[in-house]
């Protein structure tokens, strides 16, 4: 889906600012067919000084199976606020000179 907005002003006694929303859908297979709305659409703009702006492009994945985020997690993974894996996370200034040599520092 390909959306833009056009801006234009209004007639009147007090012209003002009307912003106008578009959007134009596409199948999945016509990626190209949007690219080059895209691009029609920035060249009246940069071209032509319409008021274009906000053009972009947005899908999904026509495939997906489930939700996406946590369920695509395996089974295995059991979700924590904070990771305790020493591995991944080491404590600081436990075991090396670096931590002793900081601390020693700061209390000068």
């Amino acid at each position: 889906m390909v959306y833009w907005t056009e801006v234009t002003i209004s007639d009147g006694l007090m012209p003002q600012e009307v912003s106008n929303c578009y959007s134009k859908s596409f199948d999945s297979d016509k990626m190209l067919d949007a690219m080059a709305l895209m691009e029609q659409l920035r060249k009246r703009k940069y071209d032509g000084g319409e008021g274009i702006y906000f053009i972009n492009m947005c899908s999904e994945n026509p495939d997906q199976v489930g939700r996406m985020g946590v369920s695509a997690a395996g089974a295995d993974y059991k979700w924590m606020k904070r990771r305790t894996d020493e591995l991944r996370y080491p404590k600081r200034n436990e075991g090396t000179d670096q931590g002793a040599e900081r601390e020693t520092k700061a209390e000068n």
